[in-house]
């Protein structure tokens, strides 16, 4: 199986920037701004991880589908996320959420999610894991930031 992870997220923007610092953690792609510069093709699954509002305590972990998303993501990002799935049409696409403190300007982590940062990355591991593969926390339809 062909699995991609990419972290998105502006390093401008506090803690928009959670997404591309576990993806290089967990091995994945830190894609910034610019998820149109590492689009996959032919992937079975793609695996997204990025900052988003959903609600939740900052620092919160939580697994959603693209599909349920319906483009949302239009502030930081500049292409919609549903090309992903068209670009991978028999891919699984998930959506791994953590949400931010703060997405004011700023180039680092707020202090509350740079302490959780280690937390965040063992939790993302474990849903890449192949026995927690399957999302068991879904989200409710998260606003981008």
């Amino acid at each position: 199986m062909r699995r991609v992870v990419i972290g998105m997220g502006s390093q401008l923007n506090r803690d928009d920037d959670i997404g591309n610092l576990v993806a290089k953690r967990v091995g994945g792609i830190a894609a910034g701004k610019s998820l149109e510069n590492v689009l996959p093709q032919g992937a079975d699954e793609v695996v997204l991880i990025d900052a988003v509002l959903f609600g939740g305590e900052p620092g919160e972990v939580r697994e959603t589908s693209v599909d349920s998303t319906q483009d949302f993501f239009h502030s930081t990002h500049s292409i919609p996320l549903s090309l992903i799935k068209e670009l991978n049409p028999r891919a699984r696409v998930r959506l791994i959420a953590i949400q931010p403190k703060s997405t004011e300007m700023g180039e680092s982590l707020t202090p509350q999610l740079k302490r959780k940062l280690p937390e965040i990355v063992r939790e993302v591991t474990a849903l890449l894991s192949p026995r927690t593969s399957s999302p068991s926390t879904r989200a409710r339809t998260p606003r981008s930031t």
